[in-house]
C-alpha cells in the first residue's frame, strides 16, 4: 500500500503527469484519476470501496497539489 501512495504523490508532484493548472483541466483531471484507479484497482482485495478512492484523492489533490 505505501507503494501505491508514493506512486500517485508522485503523479501529483511531477509536471510531465501533474502540469501547472492541471486542477483547470477536466480531461487531465480525469486522466489523473484513471492513473490513481488502476494503481488502486492492483490492491482492491486489500481495499474497500476502492472505487471511491480516485476521487477523494482527486478531491485531496486539488487543496493540496495546487500548482497556480
Amino acid at each position: 500500500m505505501q507503494q501505491v501512495a508514493v506512486a500517485i504523490d508522485e503523479l501529483y508532484r511531477d509536471d510531465a503527469s501533474a502540469p501547472s493548472g492541471w486542477h483547470l483541466k477536466d480531461g487531465l483531471r480525469r486522466e489523473l484519476r484513471g492513473a490513481v484507479r488502476r494503481l488502486v484497482a492492483k490492491q482492491r482485495e486489500r481495499l474497500e470501496n476502492w472505487k471511491d478512492i480516485p476521487a477523494q484523492v482527486d478531491a485531496f489533490a486539488v487543496q493540496h497539489y495546487f500548482k497556480g
